[in-house]
């Protein structure tokens, strides 16, 4: 009976990214007070994936337990991986130019892992999590100085930005009866190195920001007053140790894209919801 709750899974993957225009890139950002442009360049290639996988999974109920644990391991091997580069170039109205181009091969290497249990009926607990490495084969630039500005030199990344090595959640929710029930859920965004535009010539500076824990309580009350008819009373706090991004870009020069963690501080919520039984 232990072996029947026993998994194993392998997988590879090939996958492909054409050099073509996204709906992303053609949003216009504001960086520095001008607009920003993304281009493609002349000689982009496609963007090839090798990814493999490979998991182990247990499940198993005793009784009213319930048990599940997944732990996978990933591997990706880009070849000619898109990358962002800030050239450096602003156009006579004063827009700064973006171009995608083809960066050195890229590795995505980690694990991913999750576990629940449920004791009985009344509690349920989920726990999950990424930890995972990501490096460029060799140094990538992400802002190309044209030397206009002394000051400015070319930057270069070794690992992808806006990637956290670590994040992972939790929840939790205890059901006593039809009418009651509480959640406890929560995020992990670890720390990562983040880009942020600090000229009107698109000049980045490389903030390795901090991590975040994310954690959100709701209370809920179900009250039939019909066959037909049902109202549901929440009540609940967001964000209660008031972890959150506090260093957004502000006034006319700002960088719209520097967001990266939780935008909302400590909020406390109530709610009232009508409608109709299923």
């Amino acid at each position: 009976q232990f072996t029947d709750a026993l998994k194993f899974r392998g997988g590879y993957a090939r996958g492909f990214r054409a050099s073509q225009a996204f709906n992303e890139d053609l949003h216009i950002s504001s960086v520095g007070g001008e607009p920003s442009f993304v281009l493609l360049s002349d000689n982009l290639k496609t963007e090839y994936s090798n990814a493999f996988t490979g998991s182990f999974n247990f499940s198993k109920n005793i009784n009213l337990l319930q048990l599940d644990f997944l732990v996978e391991a990933f591997y990706t091997n880009l070849k000619d991986p898109f990358t962002l580069v800030s050239t450096g170039a602003v156009l006579p109205n004063g827009s700064i130019l973006e171009e995608v181009r083809n960066g050195s091969g890229a590795k995505v290497y980690g694990s991913n892992f999750e576990f629940g249990v449920s004791p009985n009926q009344k509690w349920q607990f989920q726990l999950g999590g990424t930890l995972q490495k990501t490096t460029y084969d060799t140094p990538q630039v992400i802002f190309e100085a044209d030397g206009s500005a002394a000051n400015e030199t070319d930057i270069i990344v070794d690992e992808f930005v806006r990637n956290p090595n670590f994040y992972g959640y939790f929840n939790t929710a205890w059901i006593p009866n039809e009418k009651f029930n509480l959640d406890v859920t929560g995020t992990y965004t670890g720390s990562m190195l983040v880009p942020k535009v600090i000229s009107d010539s698109g000049f980045l500076q490389l903030n390795n920001v901090d991590s975040f824990f994310d954690v959100n309580v709701k209370l809920e009350s179900h009250f039939d007053f019909s066959e037909n008819f049902m109202t549901t009373f929440s009540v609940g706090v967001k964000n209660i140790f008031n972890n959150y991004q506090d260093d957004f870009d502000s006034g006319p020069t700002r960088d719209s894209d520097y967001v990266y963690g939780p935008g909302t501080p400590r909020t406390f919520f109530i709610g009232v919801k009508f409608g109709k039984l299923h």
